[in-house]
């Protein structure tokens, strides 16, 4: 990992609730991991809801298929 010490303007108040959201406590680490989520691919993510929208509809047609009469007696 290459660093390089840059002098940026910051707004405060949004560091502030970046830090905040994020659970970091310095604003190195705030802007390093705003920019890490920021440089992330998010295939994982899209991979994520992907796997989580085959679920709720295999989930989804079980229900439906359920007698619902039944299954509480």
């Amino acid at each position: 990992m290459s660093v390089t010490r840059t002098l940026v303007d910051i707004d405060e108040d949004l560091l502030s609730r970046a830090a905040a959201k994020l659970g970091t406590s310095t604003k190195k680490d705030t802007v390093h991991r705003a920019l890490e989520l920021a440089a992330t691919d998010g295939d994982a993510d899209r991979e994520e809801g992907r796997r989580f929208r085959e679920f709720a509809d295999r989930t989804a047609a079980r229900m439906a298929e359920t007698n619902w009469g039944a299954a509480w007696r």
